[in-house]
């Protein structure tokens, strides 16, 4: 059982024995980047001080007696373990095995430092939770030292962090860690990414003069840096006025003036700010991941005295391009279907292999088992890499266009990245697509027998569609076993869904299209197009109104009857037959049907039933219908007695697809 281990002897895997903060030290040290010396007292030693004096059991009491949220109770809780640390008696020969590992630094004043195994974490940092204890002087005050850290592993914050992570108390264990103090003559942090805007490409660095801790405690405003990551250049600087510092005393610290000639003076010159920058690279480097370090500065040599990763950057989306590709812009594919929550795993593979069959009608060839180029995946939510479309001056028309009419904010967000970056404009600058002319051809002719009868072309697409499902639905009534089932989605998604995607879009492209023409029309005559609203409600041939109405039909029968809404109900049952497929956020295949848990269903049939017809959609329904045929038959004869019989035609045209063919877009996803 090794009590105390020597810096020089542990690494990133070693956390279990000396701690995030310990293993952490221990792997700069092999790095061979500048870290004080120092030695570690190990969790064996917290475990065996705890087993010796009978602790554990009467901690984990305490710790999960109190309530995670009640930080009165957890405060209570946390002074009856500290009292319990104060009470114990360590074992001689581990005070002995501290006291020789300090006599061998030569009892230099240190820094005390908690080092928790649940510490400096990929994904749970604990910064700030447990204690440090700075210019400890002789072996006596050391071992108290030693004492208040272990302790510090129980604080209120600590035992309601850990819980809120689904750390128990059982798990937990500490090291500390002591080091040669140093008399620095200034200290700082550094984000190797930045952590207010998330770009990899930037290190932000604060610094103040003295110790860390008036900094770290929020004593003193640092001077501030932003500076490029890849090339050093400062991109931001503000210095701040540093009235107060942490300086050294006899024993322990104290917060002083700062001299006067030093306020306002920039902490760092620019030759310490290029090689700290440098010194960022290589912990980042080392880590594989970016990393908020505490540094400190004295002598005029840079140590480095604490790295752990950065929590809280959103990942970026995987797989990521080469540094080479430059900047891209990301569209979250999420937020366009309007979630907030990631995607399941299932989701997210139905996802990629429908990518890949519309990625080949776009004449984009992608290996099978892959996602097309363009997708990504970061937390969960899915992203599209819409970098050469921006790139192109056609494409970037028609998507800055595109998202004008879907999200003014996302439209903002793309015309500023736009202007802001001359990469966006002076990229390659290639048409992204090459779709197969036979591809183009036949969604020309569908776009121009639906320009011209609206009716028909719809009625043809809903038949050949239904004729689509029916098909697959016997071929799936066939399969055996999950494998046979995997293997048909594999092979179905990527080639047939695709294809009844691109059926509908020449019509709704066409409604598009009227609605585009319509609302510059209006404009130009008006001086607004809120005129057309009344006629974008209410749109029929929508699966989802359908569903609506479906819906209230048995909600009028429950009640016709006197029935309760359940499953078994011979009315829930056919519309669970017709409608069972869908669900909230049923874009994500992975989330349970109707048909699967149709409390949801059973939930709005309450509703319809509790509320009666100040729910009724079809009442709605048909009240929006007479307001947009009447708009329509407005705008028509203002247009005849106004513009004449030319412009009242061409209005009746427009206006009859967007009726006719618009709400056809909700068929793709039902």
């Amino acid at each position: 059982m090794r009590l105390v281990c020597w810096l020089t002897e542990v690494g990133k895997d070693d956390g279990s024995l000396a701690g995030g903060k310990g293993a952490n030290l221990g792997e700069l040290l092999r790095a061979n980047l500048p870290v004080p010396p120092g030695f570690v007292v190990t969790t064996a030693a917290y475990r065996l001080f705890a087993a010796v004096n009978s602790l554990q059991p009467e901690i984990e009491r305490l710790a999960q007696e109190a309530p995670a949220g009640d930080m009165t109770a957890l405060t209570r809780a946390a002074d009856a373990i500290s009292a319990l640390f104060a009470r114990a008696i360590m074992p001689p020969e581990m005070a002995a095995t501290i006291g020789d590992a300090y006599a061998a630094l030569r009892e230099p004043a240190v820094a005390v430092r908690s080092s928790a195994t649940a510490e400096d974490l990929p994904g749970a940092s604990f910064a700030g939770q447990m204690e440090t204890y700075l210019n400890i002087r002789g072996q006596a005050a050391l071992l108290a030292a030693v004492r208040r850290c272990w302790a510090s592993l129980w604080t209120a914050r600590a035992i309601s962090y850990r819980a809120s992570q689904g750390i128990a108390p059982a798990a937990v264990s500490i090291a500390v860690v002591v080091q040669e103090l140093l008399a620095a003559e200034a200290a700082g942090v550094l984000f190797t990414a930045n952590p207010v805007n998330g770009r990899r490409d930037q290190m932000v660095i604060d610094a103040a003069w003295g110790l860390g801790e008036a900094l770290v405690s929020g004593r003193v405003t640092p001077d501030h840096w932003v500076v490029n990551a890849n090339t050093g250049t400062v991109v931001e600087v503000r210095v701040a006025c540093k009235k107060v510092m942490t300086a050294r005393q006899e024993t322990g610290t104290i917060l002083s003036p700062v001299p006067a000639a030093l306020q306002e003076k920039p902490v760092l010159d620019a030759a310490q700010l290029a090689a700290l920058t440098d010194l960022g690279r290589r912990v980042a480097a080392h880590f594989c991941a970016p990393q908020d370090i505490e540094w400190a500065l004295a002598q005029g040599r840079l140590y480095l005295m604490q790295a752990r990763p950065i929590t809280s950057l959103f990942p970026l989306p995987r797989p990521e391009p080469a540094v080479s590709a430059g900047e891209r812009v990301y569209m979250c594919f999420n937020i366009l279907q309007g979630l907030v929550e990631p995607f399941t795993p299932m989701g997210i593979a139905a996802f990629r292999a429908v990518s890949r069959g519309i990625a080949g009608l776009l004449g984009v060839r992608v290996r099978r088992g892959a996602a097309a180029p363009a997708v990504k995946v970061a937390a969960g939510r899915i992203y599209l890499d819409i970098t050469p479309l921006l790139q192109n001056p056609t494409t970037r028309a028609l998507i800055l266009h595109a998202s004008s009419a879907m999200d003014r904010q996302i439209s903002a967000i793309l015309r500023l990245l736009v202007e802001r970056d001359e990469s966006l404009r002076a990229g390659p600058g290639r048409f992204p697509f090459r779709p197969p002319l036979g591809f183009l051809l036949r969604r020309l002719g569908q776009f121009l027998f639906a320009a011209l009868l609206p009716d028909a072309a719809r009625a043809r697409v809903l038949a050949q569609t239904d004729a689509r499902v029916q098909a697959l639905e016997k071929r799936i009534a066939a399969l055996r076993g999950v494998g046979e089932r995997r293997r048909f989605l594999e092979d179905f998604l990527p080639t047939l869904l695709p294809e009844i995607p691109a059926s509908f879009l020449p019509l709704v492209g066409c409604a598009l299209l009227a609605v585009t023409l319509l609302r510059a029309r209006l404009r130009a005559w008006l001086g607004d197009d809120t005129a057309l609203q009344p006629v974008l409600r209410a749109l029929p041939y929508n699966p989802t109104m359908a569903m609506d109405l479906a819906l209230w039909d048995v909600a009028q029968r429950l009640r016709k009857e006197g029935a309760l809404p359940a499953a078994e109900h011979p009315a829930v049952v056919d519309f669970l037959i017709r409608y069972g497929h869908r669900a909230a956020r049923e874009i994500d295949l992975g989330v349970p049907r109707w048909s699967e848990d149709p409390t949801p269903i059973l939930n709005v049939l309450r509703t319809y039933l509790t509320h009666g017809q100040e729910a009724d959609p079809a009442r709605h329904f048909r009240q929006g219908t007479e307001l947009a045929d009447q708009t329509a038959a407005n705008l028509i004869e203002r247009a005849r007695r106004e513009k004449g019989r030319l412009w009242a035609a061409w209005f009746r045209l427009l206006l009859r697809r967007v009726r006719h063919l618009a709400g056809l877009h909700e068929y793709v996803q039902f």
